[in-house]
């Protein structure tokens, strides 16, 4: 599959943002990061996080904490989009 996007519900989305990696793998062994960033503090619940395209079965994400100097991250659903 070719992955290009992935919608994330986090919790208190609306007071502070998701710092994370997104890493995609057709193996699970190699890794290639195809997102490096943070979602926005928004009042709507789904941030859409767009991907470089990449060849993938396995996809994971790899979370630094807040935008509020949290260390932590709450992740309540996760939308996967590709072709």
């Amino acid at each position: 599959k070719t992955l290009t996007n992935v919608r994330l519900m986090t919790y208190l989305h609306e007071k502070r943002g998701t710092i994370l990696d997104v890493e995609t793998s057709r193996d699970g062994v190699t890794w290639q990061k195809v997102y490096s960033g943070k979602t926005e503090v928004s009042a709507e619940p789904w941030q859409m996080v767009n991907l470089t395209e990449s060849q993938g079965r396995y996809l994971r994400l790899c979370c630094h904490g807040t935008t509020d100097g949290g260390s932590w991250n709450s992740i309540i659903e996760t939308k996967i989009y590709g072709y």
